[in-house]
């Protein structure tokens, strides 16, 4: 009896550690301050392990620019491999981010993604912050 109890116990125990892990969503943040015009940042998804096909981006915005829009483009070089600018594709479309908000780009599978924050004018010493965060 004893015996059957550790086997089932074992069992369980060998169930739980082979049992498979859901996708986990990573996070990186972007900041973008003055000076005015474009400005773009990069991040290897693969870092930590495939790619990523599903994007969400929460941005802030403070200082109240008068105008503000990104984009989040993605290429499938990686960061060793020097991408151009023609080497990315558009994924999200322009962004509005004269205000806080939340945008999802579901479907694009990619290796490094980039933030191009295309147009920045006016407001007290604006920022914008770009919460991304993806999942395989």
């Amino acid at each position: 009896m004893i015996q059957r109890r550790l086997i089932l116990a074992l069992a369980l125990v060998l169930l739980a550690v082979a049992s498979p892990v859901g996708p986990q969503r990573r996070a990186e943040v972007f900041t973008f301050a003055a000076p005015t015009g474009a400005s773009a940042q990069m991040f290897d998804v693969t870092r930590f392990g495939g790619f990523a096909s599903k994007h969400t981006l929460q941005f802030k915005v403070t200082g109240s620019p008068s105008g503000c829009a990104f984009r989040l483009d993605g290429t499938n070089l990686g960061p060793e491999d020097n991408p151009t600018d023609s080497d990315f594709a558009d994924l999200s479309g322009a962004i509005t981010c004269t205000s806080n908000g939340v945008v999802s780009v579901v479907n694009k599978p990619i290796r490094t993604v980039r933030m191009y924050r295309s147009t920045w004018t006016g407001g007290s010493s604006p920022t914008l912050t770009v919460y991304y965060s993806w999942a395989p």
